[in-house]
């Protein structure tokens, strides 16, 4: 069975996004505990055997690119 992880991904997008967005104490743990979801599923994706015809590869870059824009959220937060 084939399983894609683009929707699952683009949900932890869409997730990080809308946490970046808020700056309440609450929306702060939500997205520790977003961002460590993401690194969680990150390390499993990365443990994971063969290519799957790309998705894998597409899910790590993805997650990357969450985590990343996660962290921007957290320093403009910080700074401002």
């Amino acid at each position: 069975m084939k399983t894609s992880h683009r929707p699952l991904t683009r949900l932890a997008l869409l997730t990080a996004t809308a946490f970046v967005l808020s700056g309440s104490a609450l929306a702060e743990r939500h997205l520790q505990a977003a961002l460590q979801n993401l690194q969680a599923a990150k390390a499993q994706l990365e443990k994971a055997s063969g290519g799957k015809g790309g998705e894998r590869l597409a899910a790590i870059r993805a997650i990357d690119k969450a985590i990343a824009e996660i962290r921007s959220g957290k320093a403009y937060d910080k700074a401002h």
